[in-house]
């Protein structure tokens, strides 16, 4: 079976998407800036569309972050009471 490029670009997504999860997010502008153009450059991309991608999996990962968050106040809320 051949993968399609949509699927390609699927798979690599969920790649990138599960190596933010495991090695955190960087939240310092220089850090983010110096890791966009340091991989935009490894990937023959402009930063800008390398930004596009980032800006993406870092939304879903922080909304991830907030999900797990949210159950462990709830849980806690309900244990206290």
């Amino acid at each position: 079976m051949a993968l399609t490029k949509e699927k390609l670009g699927e798979i690599a997504l969920k790649i990138l998407q599960a190596q933010l999860e495991r090695n955190g997010l960087p939240i310092n502008h220089p850090d983010i800036k110096r890791e966009v153009d340091k991989e935009a450059r490894d990937l023959g991309i402009t930063s800008a569309e390398f930004a596009e991608l980032a800006k993406l999996t870092y939304k879903s990962a922080y909304e991830k972050l907030v999900i797990e968050l949210d159950k462990i106040i709830a849980d806690s809320i309900a244990n206290d009471y």
